[in-house]
């Protein structure tokens, strides 16, 4: 005979889960913000002081996710969610990301202790960066399965995925840019890679994540035309406000082109790939797929607007002595990095296709392989 205090108690377990989701997807959101905005920050030469606004929403983000493994913790001890394997997973991410990310703050202290002012790329700056990455992850997985397998909280889950969505993407991006990025000199350690490293890994991986997380984006929401677009421009706005418009005028005046170039692009991958009349016109799906791949993947030049203008501008030996330098280095070079960025970047978003069509499995069979469980808890 079914208990109806059993199903009051999943109830209770599952709302407590989607709480805690969510706190983290709004920490994992003002975790990247805040850290794109601190880096923005120190390239403005800004007094460097633990007491910003910058590091305040840094790690206050930090700590929402902090709190919330905390209470997953808990959970996870007591077997409350043991039968949602998917959440499950995403609190276990979510204690290894808050981990990571709680060391590298006294541990970056001790650091600045014994070395001085350090660069993008330290030991302190990757364990930072590779709990932000684990954690806007984990929280993906556990809205996900969430969205898939809880009918009553579906729409609530549906909504913060996009905040979600673009969090998992943009920290994404800055993984690669602290590899990339000419930044990690000092006067102890020059941890910048050479100018061919750099550039390779930026026109290799960048466009990769580009693709990757479009047709993630489109999956996510069943192919349903829109939200792809606008996790794009949720991502797009959270780039202008923590890294074009701090530096004032000096970077500022391209963000119209910056806007229309990106969001038309995003636009036509979105119409070709999610419109049910392309697609019912065309009745190859997979043919829609790999062109808006290659359309996503070519932009990823201008989609990363300004910071991937260092890699290429050192490559292509520009002076890029100061800030006021990267406009009209991308000016200058626009025509030449557009000859080599679209081409390698189309080529490179059909193998971020063929990628996530091997991810698109097991994200698939992860999310459902309890799910007639969670099913029978929602009714």
């Amino acid at each position: 005979m079914y208990n109806k205090n059993l199903k009051f108690l999943n109830y209770s377990n599952l709302d407590v889960s989607l709480f805690i989701l969510i706190v983290s997807t709004l920490g994992s959101f003002m975790q990247i913000s805040g850290a794109s905005w601190d880096i923005t920050s120190h390239l403005l030469n800004q007094p460097d002081s633990f007491f910003t606004p910058s590091h305040a929403m840094l790690y206050t983000g930090i700590g929402l996710i902090a709190i919330s493994a905390g209470v997953g913790s808990y959970l996870l001890r007591r077997k409350k969610i043991k039968q949602y394997n998917s959440i499950s997973l995403s609190f276990k991410l979510l204690i290894i990301g808050s981990f990571l990310s709680l060391i590298a703050g006294p541990l970056d202290y001790l650091w600045h202790q014994s070395f001085g002012l350090d660069g993008l790329l330290s030991p302190t700056h990757i364990t930072l960066a590779t709990g932000m990455l684990i954690n806007s992850f984990a929280v993906f997985i556990g809205l996900y399965a969430v969205m898939n397998n809880i009918s009553y909280r579906k729409t609530l889950a549906k909504f913060f995925l996009i905040p979600c969505l673009c969090s998992l993407w943009f920290t994404s991006i800055w993984y690669v840019f602290i590899l990339v990025l000419p930044f990690s000199e000092s006067d102890f350690f020059n941890f910048n890679l050479d100018t061919y490293s750099a550039t390779l890994i930026a026109s290799i991986f960048l466009p990769l994540i580009n693709s990757i997380m479009f047709l993630c984006s489109s999956k996510v929401f069943n192919n349903t035309f829109g939200y792809a677009s606008i996790i794009v421009s949720l991502l797009v706005l959270v780039n202008t406000l923590s890294t074009i418009l701090p530096t004032g005028d000096i970077l500022s005046p391209l963000i119209p082109w910056y806007f229309v170039s990106i969001l038309g692009a995003s636009l036509l991958a979105d119409i070709l790939l999610n419109s049910n009349f392309i697609r019912n016109y065309t009745k190859q799906f997979k043919n829609n797929k790999l062109i808006a791949s290659s359309i996503i993947g070519s932009i990823f030049y201008f989609f990363n607007y300004p910071m991937i203008i260092w890699t290429y501008g050192t490559f292509l030996n520009t002076d890029l002595g100061s800030l006021n330098a990267v406009l009209p280095t991308f000016l200058n070079t626009i025509v030449t990095v557009t000859l080599i960025t679209v081409p390698v970047g189309a080529v490179m978003g059909l193998v971020g296709y063929l990628i996530f069509s091997k991810i698109e499995n097991s994200l698939n069979a992860l999310i459902k392989g309890r799910n007639a469980t969670i099913m029978k808890s929602d009714h």
